[in-house]
């Protein structure tokens, strides 16, 4: 176990040195992705009707022909 205030130079880094690394562009804080961009997409996201389904329905659920 290693404390949060590991040296950064000796190569052992630990969880919160890689998340808090200010160059890792993964980060989803540093990309420019909003909210907003994902509500205005979720009509293309969400866009099934019943030609896209193949199966038979028992409840809820939709089965397989098999």
């Amino acid at each position: 176990f290693e404390s949060d205030n590991d040296n950064d130079e000796d190569g052992d880094d630990t969880t919160n040195d890689l998340s808090m690394n200010e160059d890792n562009n993964d980060s989803s804080i540093n990309n420019d992705y909003t909210d907003e961009d994902e509500q205005n997409n979720i009509q293309d996201l969400i866009n099934t009707t019943k030609k896209d389904f193949s199966g038979v329905k028992i409840a809820d659920k939709v089965e397989p022909h098999i």
